[in-house]
């Protein structure tokens, strides 16, 4: 039997073994094959599933999309704001308060009043035990009183931070956070710029006073609106005290580049200010959302939205207030995770969307929201082709095909994604992803071979996973990306670019498994394919057995 120095005890008869994560492979292969070893695997790390327990969380496709039909509307797999697995690592923070400032809020809502703040006394000139302002009537109490929605703002406030986890109604992007409601906006959805400024101008002082107020979330913008230098200098004022100002781009379908459609506040623009467009359930643009490649930063799920409403109620509302909403509660969990101040939190969302086609010359970042990416701890980088290619080639059975890619970093690959669609063939096709060594500029070594996906000829197109049963540790450098096509042939159709010697396949029987080294007989083509691989930066190895 082999000796191992420093294994630990954990049963009888089971040692824990602490190895360099580039030696796991060659010593599990060591250990299966010695003497005295009945079986030899890794410490697998378990990670909770994420999913809240709120009996509507279904209903929230922006937070996760299966395809799922809500009120009436289908959607696609994945089109969705990817919150699911950021609450893995966090979900959210009393500690951070984001100032609501709209129709107000239902305070006394069961999915709400858990996560609404309270005024400790003396804050704004209010009393304590009260939960914020009106700017309409200059009074302490800012309850919901909107009759066109049946409460705007606390629609609003229940996608930023409905309390999560508690077995009642729906979940917020935030399942804890402190919501601190400005009413300035009447039951009949009428408000003013003035009040506007004297709600922001509260929120400030609130601030200044103590009060650890990161983001404000004001989905409330009206056609026809002019330009107010007041509230331009007011947006100001809010950069100056390190707060984040959130706000819709309007749902008249109109660009907001041109000067004689351009909404305000996201007009003005400024170093803290995110202006939101509205995605809809399969990833596209809402046609009532405004846009603008040079005014609105980016989009977010809009439409056909579930959340809380007036009188501990629940309902649907659709509107780029709603995913501005969305992004406000994306900077609730960044905070969350790590104390960042607002032009790093607005990077934070702004460099790392979910680049869509659909989005192209719509948003400045041709994105839509993606809050695991936005959040540090739970983002993963990739390498391969990300964007969707032009042509379409069908997947043939028993030939593998790969790309090659340069890694600049030690990374954990955790899956391959590829971007598939059904062809006119009817029945189903599996495929596994496969990551090769590079060889002198062609496949050398198998390093990888994901689980099996099957894809149906009723699947819809969209990015599919192919996930390795263990993470792949790689170290920088060339690597090949590719698929294995098996089962029925050419059920399954893959997006590509035209990029001159990047693709290369060989035949490959499916049921043998991909071959070790890829093998020879090699196919150069030009199809640069939809593929790419998801990882986790990795720092070096710690040292030791």
């Amino acid at each position: 039997m082999l000796r191992h120095d420093g294994a630990r005890p954990l049963a009888p008869g089971v040692r824990l073994l602490d190895v360099r994560r580039d030696d796991v492979d060659q010593r599990l292969r060591a250990l299966r094959v010695a003497r005295g070893v009945r079986y030899a695997e890794r410490d697998h790390r378990l990670e909770a599933a994420g999913a809240p327990n709120d009996p509507s969380f279904g209903l929230q496709w922006p937070l996760q999309n299966t395809g799922q039909t809500v009120n009436g509307a289908g959607g696609i797999p994945r089109a969705d704001e990817d919150v699911v697995p950021a609450w893995q690592t966090t979900t959210g923070s009393s500690s951070v308060v984001i100032g609501v400032i709209d129709s107000g809020l239902d305070y006394a809502h069961p999915d709400l009043a858990a996560n609404v703040w309270s005024n400790p006394g003396g804050i704004g000139g209010c009393a304590a035990g009260t939960h914020g302002y009106n700017s309409i009537t200059a009074t302490c109490d800012p309850m919901d009183d909107d009759k066109i929605y049946g409460g705007h703002g606390t629609h609003v406030a229940g996608i930023i931070g409905g309390v999560g986890d508690n077995g009642t109604g729906i979940t917020g992007v935030n399942w804890e956070t402190s919501l601190l409601p400005v009413k300035f906006v009447n039951s009949s959805g009428n408000g003013s710029t003035s009040q506007l400024i004297a709600g922001l101008e509260w929120l400030i002082q609130a601030k200044q006073a103590g009060v650890n107020l990161r983001v404000i979330n004001d989905s409330q913008t009206f056609a026809g609106t002019a330009f107010s230098q007041a509230l331009a200098d007011q947006i100001d004022r809010l950069a100056a005290n390190d707060i984040l100002f959130v706000t819709a781009a309007g749902n008249s379908g109109a660009n907001s580049d041109q000067p004689a459609s351009r909404r305000y506040p996201c007009g003005y623009g400024g170093p803290n200010l995110i202006c939101v467009a509205a995605t809809n359930q399969r990833d596209k643009l809402a046609p009532w959302s405004n846009y603008g490649a040079n005014t609105v930063d980016l989009a977010a799920p809009g439409s056909n939205v579930y959340s809380t409403l007036r009188n501990g109620a629940y309902g649907f509302i659709r509107g780029t207030s709603m995913a501005t909403a969305e992004v406000t509660g994306a900077a609730g969990l960044v905070l969350a995770s790590r104390d960042e101040s607002a032009a790093q939190v607005r990077a934070d969302i702004l460099d790392h969307v979910a680049v869509l086609p659909s989005l192209t010359d719509r948003v400045r970042t041709d994105g839509r929201l993606d809050i695991c990416q936005a959040v540090s701890a739970c983002r993963t980088e990739t390498f391969g082709t990300t964007t969707l290619g032009a042509f379409g080639q069908a997947v043939v059975a028993d030939r593998k095909l790969a790309n090659r890619y340069s890694l600049e970093q030690s990374g954990e690959v955790t899956k391959l994604r590829v971007n598939l669609r059904p062809t006119a063939n009817q029945g189903q096709q599996v495929i596994r992803g496969v990551i090769y060594a590079d060889e002198n500029g062609t496949p050398g070594a198998l390093l990888g071979s994901t689980d099996e996906l099957t894809f149906h000829s009723s699947d819809a197109a969209g990015w599919y996973d192919l996930t390795l049963p263990q993470p792949l540790t790689l170290q920088p450098g060339d690597y090949w990306i590719g698929i294995l096509g098996g089962g029925t042939s050419k059920v399954a159709r893959l997006r590509w670019d035209d990029l001159n010697h990047s693709r290369i396949w060989n035949t490959n029987n499916y049921a043998s498994g991909p071959s070790n080294p890829f093998g020879s007989g090699l196919s150069v083509g030009d199809e640069r394919y939809s593929l790419y691989a998801v990882y986790s930066a990795v720092s070096d190895p710690l040292e030791g057995d």
